[in-house]
């Protein structure tokens, strides 16, 4: 890397104010999808054999599916109406909640492949050594606002996110440990309680964690964007229109 395409550092408090700016348009909007995805996910579980305890208990059938798979699908696909509205505010637009939804849909596809390889190397770097796992999160971190606002495919998105994060790999690093560690620790502190209860109190946090973590990645992605000298205004603004 040259000195002329080095990039500066990005400000992390500038993160955390752009994802601020966010919330405070669409905090409402964000829980509402949330909720639209994965309550009739908990309606279904009360159907099946093993009741609610499939989506908290690995040792009942049913929790590799119920518990597992659909809810890091829905997680993915919630990420990327949140992540297209984020760039929206970020970029100085305020879309109604239809416009959110409809302009996000063609993305939901590409942004879902991105985040299961995302997911898979990353899962697969933990569980080999751990720290691998780490870097290949911190490199691949603003992968899914690079599909959406550049309108590029997955594969593309995985090599621009690494491409942006090197060089403050450090300073996204720490941003992406304050959603990765409450998640980490959160299970574990919960207390014993009813099945359903459980179930809805899983939910209710991950929600919530999307919730903040979209906008900061979204902010995080223009952040890097802008230490390598920017992205067109008009580029950006083209995927609202």
């Amino acid at each position: 890397m040259t000195a002329a395409n080095k990039p500066g550092p990005i400000e992390i408090t500038h993160a955390f104010s752009g994802m601020a700016l966010v919330l405070k348009s669409y905090f409402a909007q964000f829980i509402l999808i949330g909720l639209a995805l994965f309550l009739p996910l908990i309606a279904i579980a009360g159907t099946v054999d093993g009741g609610y305890e499939v989506l908290s208990n690995v040792d009942v059938d049913g929790y590799w599916i119920y518990g597992f798979l659909v809810p890091v699908i829905l997680m993915f696909v919630m990420s990327a109406p949140l992540s297209y509205a984020s760039l929206a505010v970020l970029e100085g637009r305020r879309l109604s909640f239809g416009q959110l939804l409809f302009g996000s849909a063609r993305f939901v596809i590409p942004v879902l492949i991105a985040s299961l390889i995302t997911t898979v190397l990353a899962l697969t770097g933990i569980m080999l050594l751990f720290v691998p796992g780490l870097v290949i999160m911190t490199l691949l971190a603003v992968t899914i606002p690079a599909v959406i606002a550049e309108d590029i495919g997955p594969i593309h998105a995985l090599k621009r996110s690494y491409q942006l994060v090197t060089g403050n790999a450090w300073r996204v690093f720490a941003l992406i440990m304050c959603y990765f560690l409450p998640s980490l620790l959160f299970d574990s502190l919960l207390p014993e309680m009813d099945a359903l209860y459980y179930a809805l109190t899983i939910v209710g946090f991950d929600i919530i964690v999307m919730t903040f973590e979209a906008p900061l990645t979204a902010a995080t992605y223009l952040l890097l964007v802008n230490a390598r000298g920017g992205l067109a205004n008009k580029d950006l603004a083209t995927i609202f229109e």
